[in-house]
């Protein structure tokens, strides 16, 4: 499995610099076969070839447009994304009177 990490990797993120962790303790723990690649949002050129997509924290990113850009093909393309999944978390808790 790849994942597109879309957004400006930084050292100074906190998230960013786990997001190795993350990925070991999937393939060592869970046994999930999965490589990352970070892509930044001044080229989104190709993430549609990736089997999920997450727009990680950190912004603001370098090109707001391309950020958005990656969304749209995930959402029109079927490809898992995380920031479509929370927002529909949030709505869900929204709604419920949760927030």
């Amino acid at each position: 499995m790849r994942i597109a990490l879309v957004g400006e990797r930084s050292p100074s993120v906190r998230s960013h610099a786990r997001m190795p962790l993350l990925v070991r303790a999937l393939r060592e723990r869970d046994g999930v076969a999965m490589d990352a690649y970070w892509i930044s949002t001044a080229d989104v050129s190709g993430v549609d070839e990736f089997d999920g997509i997450w727009l990680v924290p950190g912004s603001p990113y370098r090109d707001e447009a391309g950020a958005l850009e990656a969304v749209r093909v995930a959402r029109e393309r079927g490809i898992p994304d995380h920031l479509r999944q929370r927002l529909h978390a949030v709505g869900r808790r929204r709604r419920a009177g949760q927030l």
